[in-house]
């Protein structure tokens, strides 16, 4: 386990992040992975998936009657393709390529976050970004950033209740795959019990 210090800064990085999310709807792994991997690689990106999982719940208890159901389906589909896919993938890839790969992930959520650009929402598209935000989920743990382009129209309360609901099965998906898979560690388990706190807090 790492020590103290770097522990509490990430507890402070995670309810950040936790903030964030629950403002706008999606960013937690898109602020957590990348900071916390500069702290200490070994926190992430699992212990983000258990904590979005959980993060994602709240949210979408706190504004049920927000929730768009018309868009989950094919979205759900494309996730749990995607992340089959991003399973794969980690089997092909090193350390120093997984840091290029969520170095270049959280550059094009930045982008995304900032752009104002939607996708009009299809079967078609909703499951082709189902299926990049799943791989991405698995792969770096931020899978966000791509679905909220299908909800930029949407009123905030609408936008942050769907994409939960989407990250609710979405992320018990990615932690049934990486754990099938053998990726799930009893540290993984360790470090998301330990930040679920200051994750509630934010």
């Amino acid at each position: 386990m790492p020590d103290l210090t770097i522990m509490i800064v990430a507890a402070a990085i995670t309810g950040v992040a936790a903030l964030l999310q629950g403002t706008i709807g999606f960013g937690f792994a898109a602020i957590s992975v990348p900071l916390l991997t500069l702290l200490d690689p070994s926190l992430t990106p699992i212990p983000q998936i258990m904590l979005s999982l959980t993060l994602a719940t709240g949210m979408a208890i706190r504004e049920r009657r927000s929730i768009d159901f018309s868009g989950v389906r094919w979205i759900l589909v494309g996730r749990t393709a995607g992340a089959v896919i991003g399973a794969w993938l980690l089997g092909f890839m090193t350390e120093r390529i997984a840091s290029m790969v969520i170095g270049s992930v959280v550059v094009g959520a930045a982008l995304i976050m900032t752009s104002g650009w939607s996708i009009p929402r299809t079967r078609e598209t909703e499951t082709g970004v189902g299926v990049l935000s799943g791989a991405s989920g698995i792969v770096t743990g931020v899978g966000g950033p791509m679905l909220a382009l299908l909800f930029a129209g949407a009123e905030g309360p609408t936008t942050r209740s769907t994409l939960s609901t989407i990250f609710i099965v979405g992320q018990s998906i990615n932690i049934a795959v990486l754990g099938f898979t053998g990726r799930t560690t009893g540290f993984d388990v360790q470090v998301a019990a330990l930040l679920v706190i200051p994750l509630i807090l934010g």
